[in-house]
């Protein structure tokens, strides 16, 4: 009887653990999706303006960090690529080096360049 009790517990605190397991993960990967969704609109609403593809094709990371400073609610480096990932410009390499990160890339057809937005 006491060893049919202990296995019960044992398997409610398993089960317990799974569920939480599960909605941790679960949370966690909705709002990385939630923040790529916000971060691929604003990129979007910028593509359309001329002075924002200008920053974009002289490599004015400074600049375009600027503009979208008010619009993203995360910590997070600019850089700026000739196609993909050949010579690039960051706006802040030392964070780069130090911290683990998370790339979004947009890539602009038109001007040939790339566009890193790198979560930290």
């Amino acid at each position: 009887m006491i060893k049919s009790l202990e296995l019960t517990i044992a398997l409610v605190i398993l089960f317990g653990f799974l569920i939480f397991a599960y909605q941790t993960h679960g949370v966690a990967n909705t709002a990385s999706l939630k923040y790529q969704d916000e971060n691929q609109n604003i990129i979007n609403y910028f593509a359309t303006d001329s002075r924002f593809r200008d920053n974009i094709y002289e490599k004015n990371v400074d600049l375009v960090y600027d503009i979208l400073y008010p619009y993203m609610n995360q910590n997070y480096v600019i850089g700026i690529c000739d196609f993909i990932e050949d010579d690039c410009i960051y706006n802040n390499e030392e964070i780069l080096i130090n911290k683990k990160t998370l790339t979004y890339d947009y890539f602009f057809v038109d001007i040939n360049k790339t566009l890193y937005v790198i979560v930290y």
